[in-house]
């Protein structure tokens, strides 16, 4: 699983460059470096722009959280880790975004991208969770529905009927 992981995190990467750095260029990008200025604004504004800057930065590396934990294991698998890791890519894509001159680097995109690195995690634990959960109730119901119910044809009340 953690191979499988690992080439899913290249092809990942390799998207992510693709629409970073590639894609949708803007003509006199710019910078952003006040935080939360961004973010403020296209919740005022919603439409188009909270959809696609702020949902759509969360979204994005919300694979990420989920790749690096499982391809890299015990190694990264805590939200500290993730989150410094979420962040340290998010910060190489901005910084080539400015050396660029294609695309806006901007500071929020360092706070939203690694929000979503940690939603990605957070949902690969609470899968993590539910696993385990789903594991262990299946079990106990069996072994239980065993032990209650008597025996077909004996004539004796199961405790659940009395």
């Amino acid at each position: 699983m953690r191979w499988i992981a690992r080439g899913a995190l290249v092809v990942y990467l390799g998207l992510m460059y693709d629409l970073t750095l590639i894609r949708f260029q803007a003509n006199n990008p710019g910078f952003n470096l006040i935080p939360l200025r961004t973010i403020i604004h296209d919740f005022r504004n919603g439409g188009t722009e909270l959809l696609v800057n702020t949902v759509g930065n969360v979204a994005a590396f919300v694979p990420f959280g989920i790749l690096v934990a499982v391809g890299f294991g015990a190694w990264v698998r805590s939200a500290r880790r993730v989150a410094l890791a979420s962040f340290g890519l998010s910060l190489m894509i901005e910084l080539a975004q400015a050396r660029s001159g294609r695309r806006v680097a901007d500071v929020d995109d360092l706070i939203l991208n690694t929000l979503g690195g940690l939603v990605g995690y957070g949902l690969l634990r609470a899968w993590d969770r539910l696993r385990v959960k789903m594991r262990s109730g299946s079990g106990n119901r069996s072994v239980r529905s065993r032990s209650v119910r008597p025996p077909m044809g004996t004539g004796e009340a199961s405790p659940e009927s009395s």
